[in-house]
């Protein structure tokens, strides 16, 4: 399954278009997620995992702590654990592209957690915080601390940015249309596209 999704032949649930690779980050997540999936089902079979052994995965999510005491899954985590494993018994098909293993989850019975969004960590930064920041900062590092925190670009769209191509002829609109790989693949991901003007 990650082979196929990272080869752009499956597509994943971040939605590229069939042939398109997704990012190194979301690939990243998916390998994590499957390889705690495979650590906690071990050698059962698609065919005997159904609504009780989704329960008993998920209630085991619920239950692992961090040395620290807190939880070691937020409901969050829980529900995109959830949706790949979900996805893998969608994914399974023979020749006919018909579903070997169909299943109807029962979300109420395998205690699906439900997602607050008003508790998700977004952390954000006042308008004093971000002006300490930049005081602070080298002047270099100014150049990029600067787009960051005015556009809410991510880093690694940030220094995927590249002079004479990213830039307008006179500098006042800069365009992010590429991406840095987070790994050293020397492979770039396309970000939303976005025009700023004026910084």
């Amino acid at each position: 399954m990650l082979s196929e999704i990272a080869s752009g032949r499956l597509k994943s649930r971040q939605k590229n278009k069939r042939g398109q690779r997704i990012r190194v980050s979301t690939l990243d997540a998916y390998t994590t997620a499957i390889a705690y999936l495979n650590e906690k089902i071990g050698d059962r079979t698609l065919a005997t995992f159904d609504n009780w052994e989704m329960k008993e995965l998920i209630s085991t999510m619920e239950a692992e702590k961090r040395e620290n005491g807190e939880r070691r899954f937020t409901p969050k985590t829980i529900v995109n654990y959830y949706l790949i494993a979900a996805a893998v018994f969608a994914t399974a098909k023979d020749r006919k592209g018909k579903q070997l293993f169909p299943r109807q989850w029962d979300l109420n019975y395998i205690g699906l957690p439900a997602v607050d969004k008003k508790t998700q960590k977004t952390p954000t930064l006042e308008a004093t915080e971000i002006e300490t920041i930049l005081a602070a900062a080298k002047k270099l590092y100014r150049v990029l601390y600067c787009p960051l925190a005015g556009t809410g670009l991510r880093i690694s769209e940030a220094l995927g940015l590249e002079i004479g191509k990213h830039f307008s002829a006179d500098c006042s609109i800069v365009t992010f249309a590429s991406s840095a790989a987070k790994k050293d693949t020397g492979s770039k991901h396309i970000p939303k596209q976005m025009q700023v003007s004026g910084i």
